[in-house]
């Protein structure tokens, strides 16, 4: 996993995409890790985060969990409907959309917590509700072809963590 993303060139492209932000004199630091067990592991708390403290952590474990849990297809049998319990790839969806839709969507909600730390922006409502407006209003101005590509793989993300739950 460390060398398909170092190959993929992640951080750069992260680093390239965000640098229009100016998030004050010391910026933010993007860091692709392990992780410590409470906040990213497989399979039981697969996710990433800001630390408050100018970092932005991407997970192996998130990246692992899109590519192994969430952008696979499940067995069922062929008159099985795809249903709310359904894991996996929605019928119609790719593999690339989920790990790109995955991908961009948790690195823009934890984005948005830091430019709300950093920028000290206030907040109505959950935090966790504003950041998630923060990655989907910028997943819309990617342009209609990438907006509905990350759309449609966050989208299938969540669902197959509400049906990993059920």
């Amino acid at each position: 996993l460390y060398q398909k993303l170092k190959d993929r060139q992640i951080l750069e492209e992260l680093d390239a995409f965000l640098s229009p932000l100016d998030l004050g004199e010391n910026g933010l630091t993007l860091s692709v890790e392990e992780g410590p067990p409470d906040a990213c592991s497989y399979p039981k708390n697969p996710n990433s985060y800001y630390d408050g403290q100018g970092t932005l952590h991407l997970c192996y474990a998130w990246f692992y969990w899109l590519e192994h849990d969430v952008a696979k297809e499940y067995p069922r049998s062929p008159d099985e409907p795809f249903t709310l319990k359904s894991q996996g790839l929605i019928p119609g969806f790719t593999r690339a959309d989920v790990v790109l839709g995955g991908t961009v969507s948790v690195t823009l909600h934890e984005l948005g917590h830091a430019v709300f730390d950093l920028l000290s922006i206030p907040r109505f409502g959950r935090e966790e509700d504003a950041a998630d407006q923060f990655a989907a209003f910028f997943m819309l101005q990617f342009g209609p072809s990438v907006a509905l590509t990350t759309i449609k793989g966050t989208y299938n993300v969540w669902h197959h963590y509400n049906a990993e739950r059920r």
